[in-house]
């Protein structure tokens, strides 16, 4: 970790950290409107959100002292483009493409991991309302697909436009499919959205989960394990693409199950138990007793449907969102 926290009472670094943090996203941020200019105006606008990723990538490990080791990056890379993702005029012996990537959720640390990973010609579906922030200006240039989740009707839309463009420029998506983040003691997700999966299906086009460690152990509120403390990577593996060719809706169910049950066995299988706790560390009360196994779970049990709220029926999955855009919103608040 950095100097400044290490020389620092412990209870603060976790908010030296996070300041830090916030710091560099918010530095890189405003650079990233200058540079999907620069793009757009080479025709390269679809390669912005890979190059700001990078760039935060480099700046943020280096100014944190966390790096990602990646498992499996190799099924990120696509050999339908150019390093410079233009397409190809000859496609003979292609074998790989856009695809929907599928990342666990656990804090806006995983921003990091995004940086690290994040595969050309690729884009991110977005609530609308982000569209008047800061980062409204980037994520237009960077042609990220944006929807009014307030409007079921205009988000359905929205989403069959969007792919359309995916389909008509072979874009990839990036998407948190818990639909919002999830921090345990030990290995475990959400139950998975199906928003990303219908467009998965509709597109027809691979999905490709991405699996970041559980990290509860080093970056939690009031907590900051990394370097000092403990190592100072994340690990993150990378699943082979699940395809869809030929799937319908009728396939979803079974779909979401497979994606899930196969990103859970390998979160168990790459997360660590972390340094011990320290005395000081009131928030390691919670994780009193045994690790368990690191086994496969069962699949989930079918969600409860929570009660409508006024003006908003629940979807399939449970969730009061339109089902097309639940779990398709990378960029929002910092959580």
């Amino acid at each position: 970790m950095l100097p400044l926290p290490r020389a620092i009472a412990r209870p603060l670094r976790y908010y030296c950290a996070a300041t830090v943090y916030l710091s560099t996203m918010g530095l890189v941020g405003s650079a990233a409107t200058f540079v999907s200019l620069v793009l757009n105006a080479i025709g390269q606008g679809y390669m912005t959100n890979y190059y700001v990723a990078r760039i935060f990538y480099i700046v943020a490990s280096r100014v944190m002292g966390v790096k990602v080791r990646v498992e499996g990056a190799e099924y990120l890379e696509r050999d339908d483009i150019d390093s410079a993702g233009r397409m190809k005029a000859d496609q003979t012996g292609v074998t790989t493409g856009p695809a929907i990537v599928m990342n666990n959720h656990q804090s806006m640390l995983d921003i990091l991991v995004v940086g690290k990973t994040f595969p050309r010609q690729t884009t991110m579906i977005s609530k609308q309302s982000i569209m008047f922030t800061p980062l409204g200006p980037f994520m237009l240039l960077a042609g990220c697909i944006f929807i009014d989740r307030a409007n079921p009707t205009a988000a359905r839309k929205s989403l069959h436009e969007g792919v359309q463009t995916m389909k008509r420029h072979r874009l990839g998506v990036w998407i948190f499919p818990e639909g919002t983040r999830h921090q345990s003691p030990t290995p475990s997700m959400l139950p998975l959205k199906k928003g990303g999966f219908h467009t998965a299906v509709e597109a027809q086009i691979p999905i490709i989960p991405v699996v970041t460690e559980n990290y509860w152990w080093a970056y939690r509120q009031g907590v900051w394990g990394f370097g000092e403390d403990g190592p100072n990577e994340l690990r993150v593996k990378v699943l082979p693409p699940i395809p869809t060719a030929g799937l319908t809706i009728d396939d979803i169910p079974e779909l979401v199950t497979r994606v899930r049950d196969q990103m859970l066995v390998a979160l168990r299988e790459i997360s660590r138990d972390g340094p011990a706790p320290r005395a000081d560390d009131k928030t390691a009360q919670l994780s009193v007793g045994p690790a368990p196994e690191k086994s496969p779970l069962p699949s989930p049990p079918p969600e409860e449907a929570p009660k409508p709220v006024e003006g908003s029926a629940p979807s399939e999955s449970g969730s009061n969102g339109t089902e097309e855009d639940e779990g398709m919103v990378l960029v929002g608040r910092p959580e």
